[in-house]
């Protein structure tokens, strides 16, 4: 058997040490700068190549992997056109340490999770009623793995403009990740809406983007169904 693992995951080296299996960090394999697909090729290739040699293959990656995990799409489509066996364990997700963090049950007010690019793309109408998790905001219409310094090329200005269609330049925005490693702290880098690209300048690959809901009008209410709970 052989593990691969990508980035800091926590007790990791400990637990492949004590059952005496072989081990690999491929972290280097997701290059600064590259192109995001490249990267996930070499990552791909790298494993086949591992499976060449061993009979099981366990490839870790933070956080849990349906939940914006490229590389685990990658392996499904290869896995339907070849005879490979894959399955998916799940695993705790940054979205589950950020709701934590702060405090926030996601059923209480209601909250949407969106990719930036998609929710750009595809002008998704949002609810302000809704409390937002906006992933991937360290790469907005950018292919690039920029991920030592995301503010190269990262064009905040089109999830500005986005943002600025539904909430008022003072509305908040807050920068949020998940804590990774013991001893370390969340971070909750407050900003607002018309001040992103300010807030912006202290984006990393670990943040993700919440904007919290403005409380819904009165006139939403459905009274009928009120009196009912």
């Amino acid at each position: 058997s052989q593990v691969y693992w990508i980035g800091q995951i926590s007790g990791l080296i400990g637990l492949i040490d004590n059952h005496n299996i072989s081990g690999e960090d491929i972290s280097k394999l997701y290059v600064d700068g590259a192109e995001d697909k490249e990267n996930y090729r070499a990552i791909r290739e790298h494993v086949l190549v591992g499976l060449s040699k061993h009979n099981n293959i366990a490839l870790v990656v933070p956080g849990h992997p349906r939940l914006g995990v490229t590389i685990v799409q990658e392996f499904e489509k290869l896995a339907k056109d070849s005879q490979i066996d894959l399955t998916v364990y799940p695993g705790i997700s940054s979205f589950d340490a950020m709701i934590n963090d702060i405090g926030l049950d996601p059923l209480e007010e209601g909250t949407c999770i969106v990719d930036a690019n998609r929710l750009i793309l595809f002008n998704y109408t949002m609810d302000t009623a809704l409390n937002y998790y906006i992933y991937h905001v360290c790469s907005i219409g950018n292919t690039k793995t920029d991920y030592l310094a995301p503010q190269t090329r990262n064009r905040v200005s089109f999830l500005k403009e986005k943002l600025l269609q539904h909430y008022s330049e003072d509305h908040n925005a807050v920068l949020l990740s998940a804590v990774t490693q013991v001893g370390e702290q969340p971070d909750k880098i407050l900003g607002t809406v018309g001040d992103l690209d300010s807030l912006f300048q202290k984006v990393s690959f670990k943040h993700s983007l919440f904007i919290p809901q403005i409380t819904p009008d009165r006139s939403r209410i459905n009274w009928e169904f009120l009196k009912l709970i």
